[in-house]
C-alpha cells in the first residue's frame, strides 16, 4: 500500500463516527506490516500517540508553577537580554504586579531586534498575546487552539483563576514525535532511570517534578519549615528558587541547610533530574 494510500484509509477511519480510534489504527497498522514497505517503528509510535492527545490532559505535560521563569512588565530591554542570555528560552510569561496576573508574553525576536536598534527601554510594547486554557483541558485541544489563534504559549489556570503551570506549543509536539533535543541538549534521557532511588555514594536521584512533600515522607523532614519555599511544591521549584534561574547540567548548588544540589539533566525550558547529597536519610 503506498504511503498517500495508507494516509487517505487513517482519514477514512477518523472521519466514521462509530469507530474507536485505537482499534482502527492497529487495523491499519497490522495491514501496513503485512505489505512490502512496513511501517517503521517511530512511525507506528508517533501514530499512536496522536491517538492518545484526546485522552492526555495539558495539567499532565505542563511546567510547574514554581518551574516558570516569567518576567515583569516594568523590565527593561538591558535586563530581559541577560535574562535571555542565561536562559535560552524563545518566549517568557509576562507578569504584573505578581507572579499569579500574566498579561502577556514576550517573544525572543522582538526583544533582541529592538534591543539592537535601541527603539525602546521597557518591554511593555513588545507584550504578546497568551492563552488560557485550564487544567483539565485535553492535550489535542490545546494543540488545536493554537494551531488556530497563532499563540504558541499557555499559562494553564485552575478553578480559581491562579496559575497552575505553563505548556508551550514545543511541549505538545513532543507529545507526539518524542522528546525534541536542540544542540545543546545531552543524550536523550532513559525514563527508566527517571524513578528516584538511593545510590551507593549516599546521594538521592530524583526527578524535578517530585513533590517536596513526597521526599520528605521518603526521606527525612528537611525543607517544609523553610519559610522562604511555603508556595513551593516540587524539589524542582526549590532548586529553580536556589538558582533563581534554569540551572545547566552539572551546576551545583547548597541549601543553607547544608544538603548539595547538582543539576543531572534539564534543558533550556526545565531542570528534569536532580542528586541530592548531604542528606541525612530518615
Amino acid at each position: 500500500m503506498s504511503s498517500n494510500k495508507f494516509i487517505d484509509k487513517l482519514k477514512f477511519f477518523l472521519k466514521k463516527k462509530n469507530n474507536k480510534p485505537k482499534n482502527n489504527i492497529e487495523t491499519l497498522l497490522n495491514e501496513r506490516l503485512n505489505k512490502e514497505k512496513p511501517l517503521k517503528i517511530n512511525e507506528q509510535k508517533i501514530i499512536s500517540n496522536v491517538f492518545e492527545l484526546p485522552e492526555k490532559l495539558v495539567n499532565d505535560i505542563m511546567i510547574p508553577r514554581t518551574d516558570i521563569l516569567s518576567v515583569d512588565s516594568n523590565s527593561n530591554i538591558d535586563k530581559l537580554v541577560k535574562i535571555i542570555g542565561r536562559t535560552s528560552h524563545s518566549r517568557y510569561p509576562v507578569f504584573e504586579k505578581n507572579r499569579d496576573n500574566i498579561i502577556g508574553m514576550i517573544h525572543i525576536k522582538d526583544v533582541i531586534s529592538c534591543w539592537k536598534n535601541k527603539k525602546i527601554e521597557r518591554i511593555k510594547k513588545l507584550i504578546r498575546k497568551i492563552l488560557f486554557a485550564p487544567h483539565s483541558m485535553s492535550v489535542l485541544d490545546l494543540l488545536l487552539k493554537m494551531r488556530t489563534s497563532h499563540i504558541h504559549m499557555a499559562i494553564i489556570v485552575d478553578e480559581h483563576g491562579g496559575v497552575d503551570g505553563l505548556v508551550t506549543i514545543e511541549d505538545l509536539v513532543e507529545e507526539i514525535v518524542g522528546e525534541i533535543k536542540d544542540e545543546h541538549d545531552a543524550q536523550k534521557e532513559n525514563k527508566k532511570n527517571s524513578k528516584d532511588y538511593i545510590k551507593d555514594d549516599g546521594s538521592i536521584k530524583i526527578s524535578s517534578r517530585m513533590l517536596i512533600e513526597d521526599f520528605e515522607k521518603k526521606y527525612g523532614n528537611i525543607f517544609s519549615n523553610n519559610q522562604d519555599i511555603t508556595d513551593i511544591d516540587t524539589m524542582g521549584g526549590l532548586v529553580f528558587h536556589l538558582f533563581g534561574r534554569v540551572p545547566l547540567k552539572g551546576e551545583i548548588i547548597k541549601h543553607t541547610n547544608g544538603c548539595e544540589f547538582e543539576i543531572l539533566d534539564a534543558d533550556s525550558r526545565r531542570i528534569r533530574t536532580i542528586i541530592v547529597r548531604n542528606h541525612e536519610i530518615k
